[in-house]
């Protein structure tokens, strides 16, 4: 199958750690950035009360997110 391959993972936040989940997104996006040329979007949200994080992540293929993952 052709096409964009889209991950969307939702994860829970232990109490007090949006803070440490915030400090630690930027070096992950700067990594992601230098190490995987063809993603298309890589993107984190948090819920507003920080107990939940979410990230969305659209490949071009599956290859490439198999790329990711390994």
């Amino acid at each position: 199958m052709a096409g964009p391959f889209i991950f969307i993972a939702i994860n829970r936040l232990k109490p007090g750690k949006l803070e440490d989940e915030k400090k630690r997104v930027p070096d992950l996006v700067d990594f992601i950035q230098a190490n995987e040329p063809r993603l298309i979007a890589f993107n984190e949200y948090a819920s507003e009360d920080g107990t939940e994080g979410a990230r969305v992540q659209v490949e071009p293929d599956a290859d490439s997110m198999a790329f990711h993952m390994a």
